[in-house]
This record gives structure tokens, sequence and C-alpha cells, in this order.
């Protein structure tokens, strides 16, 4: 991959930044593969991270650039604050769609955290469910703001 383009810059931001978060790594791989190259690709990818759920991060990266260690450049701004934009209108249903998957992942990172047992846990899946939670939150709050 070439990460000397604007695109490629952005997402290699994208990846860091989900990974020091927790994030599983091959979802994120497999986000970057997909829309590796493309702007409007990766507005698309920053668009499906917010239909899962991930609204938290989302705002996180769309909000927080100067976190990150690489030069964000004009255009992968203006993809950002396209996808805040598209956060920002979406729809109750497609929150209250938010909220369901992000509750049907709690479910399932519950079971595996049971299976493992709380002594053996991995530390990625208390991060992800505290993520989850996060999300939870923030869908509920946004969905009581979109129904005023």
């Amino acid at each position: 991959m070439n990460w000397n383009t604007d695109s490629g810059q952005i997402l290699l931001s994208v990846y860091d930044h989900y990974l020091e978060e927790g994030f599983n790594q091959f979802y994120v791989e497999n986000i970057i593969r997909e829309f590796q190259f493309d702007i409007a690709k990766l507005q698309r990818a920053l668009r499906s991270l917010i239909s899962l759920g991930y609204v938290n991060k989302i705002n996180y990266l769309t909000g927080n650039l100067d976190i990150f260690a690489f030069t964000i450049t004009q255009e992968g701004l203006k993809v950002c604050a396209q996808a805040r934009n598209d956060l920002n209108e979406n729809s109750i249903r497609s929150v209250k769609d938010a909220l369901k998957n992000n509750r049907m992942n709690l479910d399932i990172i519950d079971r595996k955290l049971a299976a493992f047992g709380f002594v053996h846990s991995p530390a990625y899946l208390e991060i992800e469910k505290q993520h989850i939670l996060e999300n939870i939150n923030y869908l509920e709050k946004r969905l009581n703001e979109l129904e005023k």
C-alpha cells in the first residue's frame, strides 16, 4: 500500500487510532484493504464505522485530528468534516439501528467474557466492552435529542 497518498495517510491514522483503542486488528485491516486509496471510499469507510455504532470513535477521529502524528491534508479534513456532518444528520431510525447493533455486540462480548472467565479474560474484550457501553450511552442521548 502507498501510505504517501492523502488517503493513505488518513487511513494509516485511522488504523493506528483503532488499534490503540483496542479494536480488532483484522476488522480494521479489512476496512483499510477494502477502501485503501480513494478519498470518496474513505468517506464511505467512515460512514460504515458510524453505521456499526462506533460513534464516539468517529467523533474522536473527526474532532481531535491534532492528536495524530500524521499530517492530515485539507482534502482529508474535508472528508472528516463531511463524515461528522453525516453523523449529525443521522435519522432516528439509523440511531436506533446503531443502538440495536451495539446491544447485540455487548451481548456477544459478555458471552465471550463469560466463556473465558473473569480471571483469564483478554484485556481487549474488556476494552471493547467499555467502548460499546460508551457508544450505547452516546446513542441513547443522541436519540433523546433527535426525538425532541
